[in-house]
């Protein structure tokens, strides 16, 4: 990889087109060496932090550039490409430190904080959504009874507004829900209940609190029957409650999808722990083609 990479390198300074040239490389790579030096041994704090914050800003710039130049075929691809993953793994270390380091902290400074019962998540890894096409939420889950599912239960809630009444209203009924489902007797037939909430943030972002111009709710309830399901329904008093409030007008905004469904066919697939080879059935706890054992995976 380094010789490659030195090769590059050589081809890349011989183009005079190009403004990517050897000092410029050579200055991405010892320019946060430098800022950390100033910072820990000569203990300048103002002059390392700023020679730090201005590599951060010319690593960004010139993978933007080295981007545009790359997908425009103005280098040669295996240059581009080598120059372009150095700078990419460079800003994702140096973010996922930063990330590790702060966030981490910040989110267990903040659940501290709030009352107790509620918390902040700050997510390890991050994501791609595909700039700024995928909405980006939260998602809750519970799991219930290892048995084979055979019913789903969907119900999409559109709050178009957020008002926070219906918020609060809807994710309090939701929880209330789960907390039945997990109760000290076990439910018959439940399976799983996944809660997704998935906001559309204003343009306009408030410091205390949350600017949301809309906010989708999704609640899939996994069942092993319709039976199973049916009884749970009837006799759940958070149902209840928030069916009552969803027609006596007590929700102002919300407006929803329901759906059910049996299911048509059921399939399990692990996967061998050594050829890594696709074995058929969730009891499959072993390979047939090397007998060696299977990555265990839940129902549901």
């Amino acid at each position: 990889v380094l010789g490659a990479l030195l090769k590059a390198l050589a081809q890349l300074s011989a183009c005079t087109s190009s403004n990517y040239t050897i000092t410029t490389c050579v200055a991405l790579m010892l320019g946060p060496i430098a800022a950390v030096a100033e910072l820990v041994c000569n203990g300048a704090y103002v002059p390392g932090v700023l020679a730090l914050c201005g590599w951060i800003v010319r690593v960004v710039d010139s993978a933007w550039t080295l981007e545009q130049q790359v997908r425009g075929g103005g280098l040669h691809n295996s240059t581009g490409f080598c120059l372009l993953f150095m700078l990419d793994s460079s800003r994702s270390f140096f973010a996922l430190t930063l990330w590790g380091s702060m966030g981490k902290g910040l989110e267990a400074l903040v659940t501290f904080i709030l009352p107790t019962g509620l918390r902040v998540v700050a997510f390890d890894a991050p994501v791609d959504d595909l700039c700024g096409r995928l909405c980006v939420g939260v998602c809750l889950m519970l799991d219930g009874e290892q048995v084979d599912p055979g019913h789903v239960v969907l119900n999409v809630g559109h709050l178009p507004t957020a008002d926070p009444i219906d918020i609060r209203s809807t994710v309090r009924a939701s929880l209330r829900i789960m907390e039945e489902l997990n109760g000290q007797t076990s439910t018959p037939g439940f399976v799983a209940n996944v809660l997704c909430l998935l906001p559309e943030p204003s343009p306009k972002r408030s410091l205390a609190g949350v600017s949301w111009r809309s906010v989708r709710e999704i609640n899939l309830s996994v069942w092993n029957s319709h039976a199973a399901a049916a009884a749970w329904y009837r006799t759940s008093k958070a149902h209840r409650d928030i069916i009552v409030q969803h027609h006596d007008g007590g929700l102002r905004t919300f407006g929803n999808l329901l759906l059910s469904s049996d299911a048509v066919s059921l399939r399990y697939q692990r996967r061998c722990s050594n050829c890594r080879s696709v074995v058929e059935g969730l009891a499959s706890n072993q390979c047939p083609e090397c007998g060696s054992s299977t990555f265990p995976i839940p129902v549901f």
